[in-house]
Formats: C-alpha cells, structure tokens, sequence
C-alpha cells in the first residue's frame, strides 16, 4: 500500500486532538475511516505510532519521532501546491516573448503595460532580433512565443496569422513626390532610398515581389532596424521604406505616401512551438497580444 497525504493529515489530526472523535471531526471524516487510515499508516512504517486504551490516546516513541516529520511533509506538500496556483493564478511567473524591432518597438510595449497592469508580478522579457534569431529562440526554448512574420515552413513551429502590413514609403515634405497620396515601385526604384537590411523578413518580401517585376531597390543604407531607417530619413538621408504599422504618427517634416503596384503585404501573426503547451502567464500574455494585434490591422495605414 501506498501513503497518500490522507494518511498524514489522519495521523496530525490524532496527534493534535489525542482524541479519535475530535480528530474525524477536524478532517470531516467518519470514526472508522480515520481508524483505518491510521492502522494502514502503522502497517505500512511496520510500528504503532498511538498507544491506545479505552480512555486514552498517546503517542508512543515512534509516533513523537514521527510527528514532525510528518507535520514537514504536509507542509511542503500544501506549500508546493500553493505555489503552483500562484503560476496558475499569475501572482508570479515569467514570459519571455521574441519579435522583430518594429513590432518590439511600436505594438508590443502597449500590450505588456495592459498585461503587467493585471499581473504585475509577473516578470516579462523581450527579444527583438531578426527572422534566424527568433526561429532559434522558439526552437529552443529560449521565447515562449514571438510576434513575427510568416517564416518558411517549419513543422516544429506554429504560425497563427493575425493581420497583414503594408508598405509605406517616409518623405521630406520638399521631395518631389511629397504631393502624391501613392507612389508605384517603378516611380521610386531609380531613387537612393534607406530601408532594413536583407536579412530581414520584410526586405526578403519586398526583394522577391519586386524581383518578379524585374525591379531592383536603390538602397544607400540598409540598417538591420526599423527604427534606425526613420531617424536616417528624419535627418535627411533619404527616402525611406518602413512597415506602416511602425507609423503611429507620420513624423514632424515627413509625408507617409501608399507604394502600390505591386501591392506588398507582409503577413504578420504568432509563432510557438507546435508541441508546446505554454504555461498560464505566457497563455495570458499570448491572448491579449493575438487580441491587441487584430485591434491592429484595423488602424495600419495601406
């Protein structure tokens, strides 16, 4: 037979009262049944633990030695279990979530206040790298999950699509195009622009689509962060080439113009691991990010 925590809340019980009646009280069990509970205990660590008479109840040697290890064990087992509802309940935990640096700089830090606001003890990371990076930090283990566009096919890896980007071309107000509400690729391929590296999701997309066009970008600077290509474009560098959902606001002395013609969409949504079940402060953060992105794609200028 096996002990079970039955057995040492019966034998605590007992030991506190030194009363039978009074202990099957106390554990809302009947007479018999902590009777029982108390001789398979006694049987399974081969010694009585109370001597026993028909009007007193004591502890014998064995049951003193007993006592507190007993009372420790109880302890650690309630202690554990509270200790897991506390993750289960977000009084404490940790999540740690990859993206790329313009979804790191522009959408998630609103998601992470509202989230900390309800779970402040819980203790959120963030990694904003490019495309390689993030696939190795999902596959490792490393991000819970990671707000990114669609990567190659990968069956260890999951990918909840949650809106499309678009592609806006930033420039000074003096620039010759400044006036057009939308530009084609063709009227900005001979221009030196800045705009991310080709490491990166969004370039890889914009070079293929363009590739298939036989268009070719002119770009003079090429940072691997987004955030980067506009300050180069607010100091005067040049055009620059950004997602729109890194526009909020179009900066001071800028004009945000649509590039159409082909019209690129970069699809963005959540990547994990297919296999993982993630734990309840990372499920928690996951809702409200995939929720916060849909609100998104309704305020993106395309």
């Amino acid at each position: 037979m096996n002990v079970e925590l039955k057995h040492f809340r019966a034998f605590i019980a007992v030991a506190k009262h030194l009363h039978f009646a009074s202990a099957a009280r106390e554990i809302h069990v009947s007479h018999p049944t902590l009777s029982l509970w108390i001789r398979q205990l006694e049987d399974v660590i081969g010694t009585p633990l109370f001597s026993r008479s028909t009007r007193n109840v004591e502890l014998t040697d064995m049951g003193k030695e007993f006592l507190p290890r007993a009372d420790q064990a109880i302890n650690a087992v309630y202690s554990t279990v509270g200790f897991m509802q506390d993750f289960v309940h977000l009084k404490k935990g940790k999540v740690t979530v990859a993206a790329f640096p313009s979804v790191a700089a522009r959408l998630l830090p609103s998601i992470v206040s509202e989230f900390r606001q309800t779970s402040p003890n819980v203790n959120v990371s963030i990694l904003d790298g490019i495309a390689d990076f993030i696939v190795e930090w999902i596959q490792t283990g490393v991000a819970d999950f990671a707000i990114a566009s669609k990567l190659n096919e990968n069956e260890d890896l999951e990918f909840i699509p949650v809106f499309e980007d678009g592609i806006t071309l930033l420039l000074g107000k003096d620039h010759k195009l400044s006036h057009r509400k939308s530009v084609t690729w063709r009227e900005i391929i001979g221009d030196n622009v800045v705009t991310v590296s080709t490491e990166t999701g969004i370039r890889q997309t914009i070079d293929e689509t363009l590739g298939k066009e036989g268009l070719k970008l002119k770009a003079i600077i090429e940072p691997r962060m987004i955030h980067t290509v506009l300050a180069l474009c607010e100091a005067g560098v040049g055009p620059a080439i950004v997602l729109s959902s890194y526009l909020r606001d179009t900066p001071p002395g800028l004009v945000a113009i649509k590039v159409r013609e082909p019209v690129i969409r970069h699809r963005v949504g959540i990547i994990k691991r297919a296999s993982t079940v993630l734990t309840p402060a990372a499920s928690a953060l996951f809702s409200l990010t995939t929720e916060r992105l849909s609100d998104t794609a309704n305020h993106i200028v395309t």
